[in-house]
């Protein structure tokens, strides 16, 4: 059995996927496009006894079914045309009429449906109440109420899921229209029903069966859709439908879209009037957005609030806990080397694994922590509602970029990965407006490059390691404005769309939601150490301890890895790291920025004390300002190979992403040279 979810943005619907699945989602694309589909395997100890399994499917949010965005056009198409046993579209309670619309076009496609109102804890909390029993006889489906967050009501959902009742049209209802709009329906309705041949040619062009369901399909189409439909038809007589919109058209002086739409919130209007006890919920919402989105002090708090995450992050409270860690694993590489040596293992195992996988492998997890802090605070943010006012607020600024609000969202999850903040700018409408981003996402500092950030700022800037950290996030942002403003001036000029968001009601963080996030992106962390880093660091430790005729190196500029970066060393003379070390450490982060931590610990062999680590690591950078250049080179130099890859694939143009590549080296490199050069010249 197949369920999908469905429901607006910010409905709960992807907390109540988490709730039914556990949180254990499959994702993949769907076919033929690029657009991520998620699913899952209902939980155990949700399904009735003796029960199927359930795969549930959790599609983008929408607010119609009219394709505007290439989401919105994939949610039409599963709904439609896909092998769905039942839709379960999820309701805000607290926002009935706007959410139902969508319900009424899910009706419309005649296929099993359940209505899941969710947030009925926030609405009876302000003293809000709906007649479950009579919106159910209204709409025709039954109606569950549920908290995703909490998960009350989820066996009756389930319930109700198994028993897939088909939708049931009262005749006084109609089509769950008014109006024009409402007669026009029922024309065409029956104009489809008398015409067999007429009805066979729109199945085949991917109409719904229910004739109906059809009409609405039609009437959104319009005339122009209709026409084309009868273009590639000349068999069938198109005309008594052409004759039905042209008249509703006539008589509304609106499109039969935009007619449709009003006979329909017409409708929902009398059917909310009558269901629903709503008092005036969002007043605390109105007043905390008069001094967080409409005062003057809207951008300063915002500020705070984002000091506030790093100095979290990466001040005392992150540095502690990085230092426990740092010395847990510490403490682990020792007993290792014990045990090996109390085993009697083989000294080039013992050399190996102590001298080698250990301490780079360890020197990555170090970093551990406070990455996953950063994530548990940005996810604390989103949930409060807070995170949303934030996109909002920078919506003028990145207009001066050509952009819109909607691109900080794939900016803001670049600070967590690149690939799938590159991959989420598949919603945006305007496709130059999503090149654009695609483009730009990479400056910012993904979470792979902390670890390098931390670890030379530990050893070269001691006392100003928060200072010098944030000045490298904010550096990636004014690169990437920059960069935008240029590339906006000389691409052709087309004004950008409006930008349209809801902004969620505040509400407290859910502790529950924001973990799984933070165990999802750790499991993801470690796995890329335990394959990616470790398979890297096995591979640098060999090339760095062998020359090419296979003969142990007596030091690094022998060895086949030396003397490959000592051929690229000359290049990076003017931004004063010219080392071998340094050189190599950044061709293996081209694979994956947390190598340029594991491949520095091999090649500089890094002792235990802390001390002798920064002896070592000054071999490598002579003094801190060829750190910083380093550090700023790491910051714009090309991304790891999958988000490579992922740009790539959305941009669809091979000369596209290896200009954006080489543009990417270029700017590194033109920055730390200018950084190593002025700072010279002036410090």
């Amino acid at each position: 059995m197949i369920i999908a979810l469905a429901g607006n943005q910010n409905c709960g619907k992807t907390t109540l996927f988490n709730r039914l699945t556990g949180g254990h989602q499959h994702v993949g694309n769907w076919p033929g496009v690029t657009v991520e589909k998620k699913s899952g395997r209902l939980l155990r100890k949700w399904l009735p006894e003796g029960g199927e399994p359930i795969e549930i499917v959790d599609l983008p949010g929408v607010y119609s079914l009219s394709p505007f965005s290439q989401e919105e056009e994939i949610t039409r198409h599963c709904l439609t045309q896909n092998a769905l046993d039942l839709i379960v579209n999820v309701v805000d309670a607290t926002h009935l009429e706007r959410n139902l619309y969508l319900t009424l076009q899910l009706l419309a496609l005649g296929r099993p449906l359940v209505v899941a109102l969710n947030l009925m804890d926030r609405l009876q909390a302000s003293g809000g109440r709906i007649d479950i029993a009579l919106l159910s006889r209204r709409l025709g489906v039954p109606v569950v109420t549920i908290c995703a967050r909490t998960g009350v009501g989820i066996p009756a959902l389930v319930q109700a899921a198994v028993e897939k009742q088909s939708p049931v049209f009262r005749a006084d209802d109609g089509i769950l229209c008014t109006g024009p709009a409402k007669s026009a329906l029922l024309e065409l309705s029956d104009s489809i029903r008398q015409n067999p041949a007429l009805q066979h040619t729109l199945q085949i062009a991917g109409f719904p069966e229910d004739t109906r369901a059809a009409a609405a399909m039609l009437m959104e189409s319009g005339t122009a859709g209709l026409q084309r439909l009868s273009a590639h038809s000349s068999e069938v007589n198109f005309s008594p439908l052409l004759r039905t919109l042209r008249s509703l058209e006539a008589r509304t002086g609106l499109s039969s879209a935009a007619a449709l739409a009003a006979g329909r919130y017409c409708w929902l209007e009398r059917l909310v009037t009558a269901c629903c006890t709503q008092r005036e919920h969002a007043q605390r919402t109105i007043q905390w957005d008069g001094l967080l989105v409409r005062s003057s002090w809207a951008i300063p708090v915002v500020a705070m609030v984002l000091c506030g995450v790093f100095y979290t992050a990466f001040g005392r409270p992150g540095q502690a806990l990085t230092d426990a860690f740092a010395s847990l694993l510490q403490t682990g590489i020792q007993l290792v080397a014990k045990l090996l040596e109390k085993w009697h293992a083989a000294p080039g195992l013992q050399y190996l694994l102590v001298d080698g996988l250990l301490p780079g492998v360890c020197s990555v997890l170090g970093f551990l922590p406070p990455l996953m802090l950063l994530m548990f605070l940005l996810n604390l943010l989103e949930e409060s509602g807070y995170l949303a006012r934030v996109v909002f607020l920078m919506d003028r600024p990145l207009r001066v970029m050509g952009l819109s609000g909607r691109s900080l969202i794939p900016f803001l999850m670049g600070f967590g990965c690149t690939v799938p903040a590159v991959m989420s700018a598949r919603s945006m409408r305007s496709q130059r407006e999503r090149l654009l981003t695609v483009l730009l996402t990479p400056l910012m500092s993904c979470g792979a490059k902390l670890p390098v950030y931390l670890l030379l700022t530990r050893f070269f800037f001691p006392n100003r390691q928060l200072l010098v950290i944030a000045a490298l996030y904010l550096l990636g942002i004014l690169t990437a404005a920059t960069a935008g403003w240029l590339m906006n001036r000389t691409a052709a000029a087309r004004p950008t769309e409006p930008f349209l968001l809801e902004l969620p009601a505040y509400r407290l963080p859910s502790l529950r939601n924001a973990l799984r996030e933070v165990w999802h992106r750790g499991c993801e962390f470690l796995s890329r150490v335990f394959t990616v880093i470790l398979l890297a660091t096995l591979a640098v430790w060999l090339l760095s301890r062998y020359t090419f005729a296979l003969k142990p190196a007596m030091d690094l500029k022998e060895s086949m890895l030396g003397v490959t970066a000592g051929w690229l060393s000359p290049v990076f003379q003017l931004c004063g790291f010219a080392h071998p070390a340094a050189t190599a450490a950044l061709l293996t982060g081209l694979l994956a920025k947390e190598n340029i931590v594991s491949t520095l610990m091999v090649l500089v062999a890094m002792p235990e004390t802390a001390g002798a680590a920064g002896m070592a690591l000054h071999r490598v950078f002579p003094n801190s300002l060829s750190a910083f250049a380093f550090l700023v080179f790491v910051l714009l130099y090309p991304p790891c190979a999958a988000a490579t890859a992922a740009l790539a694939r959305e941009t669809g143009n091979r000369r596209i992403a290896i200009a954006a590549y080489a543009g990417h080296l270029l700017l590194a490199w033109l920055a730390s040279m200018l950084v190593y050069q002025l700072g010279n010249l002036f410090f």
